[in-house]
């Protein structure tokens, strides 16, 4: 298991801030809908989005992911 700053560490050198943000949305609960009207991209784009995280980050659903990022914030 990964500590807390070697995770986010490994995921500022994975991600770029674009996808870090994207990240956050989905960790606060949004869905595609919600993530494209608030990039101002289309829901297919944010999906494109979305699958490329959770290709990186060898998780398969939001919740999952959500999981993964709550673990390592609480150490």
């Amino acid at each position: 298991m990964y500590t807390t700053a070697i995770f986010l560490e490994y995921m500022a050198a994975l991600f770029s801030f674009w996808y870090r943000g994207i990240m956050g949305l989905i960790y606060e609960g949004r869905n595609s809908s919600q993530i494209a009207e608030y990039l101002s991209v289309s829901p297919n784009t944010a999906k494109k989005y979305t699958q490329n995280i959770y290709n990186k980050t060898v998780v398969n659903n939001r919740m999952t992911l959500a999981h993964l990022i709550n673990q390592q914030k609480t150490g």
